[in-house]
């Protein structure tokens, strides 16, 4: 019972083993240390893969709206306050200054009364004077006409570029250009899909334009106008959202007449 109390104790050939143990044991601890770790991602690499998620939720977060919010013209959706912010940008662009050419004034007033036949609301033509060849709409029957411009143009011609601006109205262009680009302005902050909306509001835009000049060749039965309106204006280039002379006229020339009031 005592023999069994005993403190441990080696045997005499304990040492050798021991020995050989360590031998054998220090080419295993040699290998183990020369082993290297696993090298975590680079700060590139993580910045790659954050950068392809980020991609990939836009991508899916802009496939969703297009979906659910499609970009197609909805004018119901545009508000009075839109519209009248709207008009207010174009007369301050366009009209910040009224003309005081009386004989201008009362000539376009003269051409107006002309096209009320083919208006579905009451429009206002103002003449202004900013020192620019233009003309716009502006939406609720709001056409601004530049006085320089006004000089220009014979009477027919002038008549064909307001039958053209009181078109943009008719047609309810200008509710669809604010519906479409609030309904766009999500796209302007994915750059990463690499879609530009500009290039669709354009190709959209340059389609308004044609629909507006068949308009008016509807309303004035003269494209022969319409195409000497360009001239004289120096719209025969084109660019943006403007189609160029060549394209305005053979699309002018394919225009169904419909003669209105001399």
């Amino acid at each position: 019972m005592l023999s069994a109390l005993r403190p441990f104790s080696l045997s005499s050939t304990a040492p050798t083993r021991a020995a050989r143990h360590s031998r054998t044991a220090e080419p295993m601890d040699t290998v183990t240390l020369s082993q290297e770790k696993p090298r975590g991602m680079t700060l590139a690499g993580k910045a790659t893969a954050l950068f392809l998620a980020l991609g990939i939720g836009l991508f899916a977060s802009g496939v969703a709206i297009e979906h659910f919010d499609p970009i197609t013209p909805h004018p119901e959706q545009v508000t009075t306050q839109q519209l009248e912010h709207n008009r207010d940008v174009c007369v301050a662009r366009f009209g910040s200054k009224l003309s005081t050419d009386q004989v201008q004034i009362e000539r376009v007033q003269r051409i107006a009364r002309t096209l009320e036949p083919y208006q579905s609301e009451t429009y206002t033509y103002t003449l202004v004077n900013n020192g620019r060849v233009n003309a716009g709409s502006c939406g609720k029957g709001t056409i601004l006409i530049e006085e320089s411009l006004a000089t220009r143009l014979t009477d027919k011609e002038l008549r064909f570029v307001m039958a053209h601006e009181q078109g943009h109205n008719e047609l309810g262009h200008t509710q669809e250009t604010l519906s479409y680009l609030d309904q766009g302005s999500w796209r302007l902050n994915v750059p990463i899909l690499n879609i530009d909306p500009r290039a669709g509001y354009t190709l959209w835009a340059r389609g308004h334009e044609l629909a507006a000049d068949c308009y008016a060749v509807r309303v004035t039965g003269d494209a022969a106008s319409g195409a000497s309106a360009l001239e004289h204006s120096g719209a025969t280039a084109g660019g943006g959202t403007h189609p160029g002379l060549q394209e305005r006229v053979q699309n002018m020339n394919s225009c169904p007449l419909q003669p209105g009031p001399a």
